[in-house]
């Protein structure tokens, strides 16, 4: 930016988006003479050793502000002089555990437009198992390369043949998903090409899109099950074990996710050509590329008689009256959105409790938990209806996803 009226030389920063332009004086400029500066060029063009060494310092801070926001993304101007200041650009690079870590607390905490998510505690798990390595997690992050990736591969199958428990494919996935975020903020440059999954254990593959299905006689006898013949801690035990079992049976008839269902409410509902609807975003896909991404789920009778029966028993005017139900959270304030997240974790693991005593009711050989709801929805529905492109709009996922993970379970 040129000299201002006060005779300094301000670096000037607007980010893509945003009209609002953020200005940082340069400290150290040596040039006395301001009319030797060119506007087109962004420099002095006087033939003097300042000049010189006040157009290397204007390239150094260019270079430091684009080093951290490639590598530190920051959300707006502000925090990217804060950064700035604080020295970052000039920082020792990170080492590949430091790295895992700063991924942790992003994920913890939140970052710019984006809310915490509870997947940062699989990381903490690569982390426990990088530290019980111990040479990796000191290597610098722009080091890593495929000879470290198949070392960790043969680390971690040492400790299976030792004995002791590990996710193979789930840690080997990580490791590769860290190597990700470091490629795209330009902290490495190496490629990971060893197929992991080619030499992990045949007995340790992952169940993803295998977990337990229950079959449709089994989800008849759920309907039919008697809640008292379950038990209960707490308090209005009766409200919400029928609670409880309304919620999964909604689950099931709108092949909903639990973290849309709870927070769904009466003015979600929408008539279509004389069909009723909920209009929801996807909670799994707010942070994604879809994340404007509208489902239109169609509600029938049962799903109905759940909503009328609920009607105008929540303060806030959601569907079900859970007690975290009575509030109005902003879904757009990242703190708000952790307390809903809190409280809706504790009310899932309340409902999952609940749910194993209902599944050995009911004669269930494994145990009953909410996403088996959706899980066997989904799978019922693939089994009586090959059109998975309507299926998956419906429930607000992708044909891939519904061959990939329902499909394989159509035999039931």
């Amino acid at each position: 930016k040129a000299p201002n009226m006060s005779g300094k030389v301000a670096v000037c920063v607007r980010f893509t988006g945003s009209n609002n332009r953020n200005y940082r004086v340069i400290k150290g400029v040596r040039s006395q003479d301001l009319t030797a500066w060119n506007q087109e060029k962004q420099m002095f063009v006087a033939p003097t050793e300042e000049a010189m060494s006040d157009n290397a310092l204007f390239r150094k801070v260019k270079d430091d502000l684009v080093k951290i926001f490639e590598t530190h993304h920051p959300a707006n101007a502000k925090e990217l002089f804060s950064l700035y200041e604080q020295g970052i650009a000039d920082q020792k690079p990170p080492t590949f555990g430091e790295f895992v870590k700063s991924i942790i607390e992003e994920m913890r905490t939140g970052r710019g437009n984006k809310k915490p998510s509870r997947n940062y505690q699989t990381y903490i798990n690569l982390l426990h198992k990088l530290e019980d390595e111990g040479r990796l997690i000191d290597i610098p992050v722009a080091e890593i390369n495929n000879s470290h990736f198949v070392w960790f591969s043969d680390y971690l199958m040492k400790r299976l043949e030792a004995g002791k428990k590990c996710n193979y494919y789930n840690l080997m996935k990580l490791f590769k998903q860290v190597h990700n975020k470091a490629y795209q903020r330009n902290l490495n440059d190496n490629v990971l090409r060893f197929r992991y999954s080619d030499y992990g254990p045949a007995d340790n593959l992952s169940d993803e899109g295998k977990m337990p299905v229950f079959s449709p006689e089994d989800y008849k006898n759920f309907l039919a099950l008697d809640i008292n013949a379950t038990t209960l801690s707490g308090v209005n035990v009766n409200f919400y074990k029928e609670l409880y079992k309304d919620y999964c049976v909604f689950l099931y008839e709108t092949l909903s996710r639990p973290a849309d269902v709870i927070k769904m409410k009466q003015d979600d509902i929408v008539e279509i050509k004389g069909k009723k609807y909920l209009r929801y975003i996807p909670e799994k896909k707010k942070n994604s590329r879809e994340r404007n991404k509208v489902v239109y789920a169609p509600i029938n009778q049962i799903a109905m008689n759940m909503i009328e029966k609920y009607r105008g028993r929540s303060k806030a005017g959601y569907i079900f009256p859970f007690s975290m139900n009575e509030y109005e959270w902003n879904m757009n304030d990242a703190q708000s959105w952790n307390k809903w997240r809190n409280r809706n974790t504790r009310a899932q693991n309340m409902i999952n409790m609940w749910l194993k005593k209902a599944g050995a009711v009911i004669g269930l050989d494994f145990p009953l938990t909410l996403y088996t709801f959706r899980r066997s929805a989904l799978s019922h529905a693939c089994a009586q209806d090959p059109n998975y492109i309507q299926i998956a709009l419906k429930a607000g996922t992708s044909p891939d996803m519904l061959l990939k993970h329902y499909v394989d379970n159509t035999a039931i």
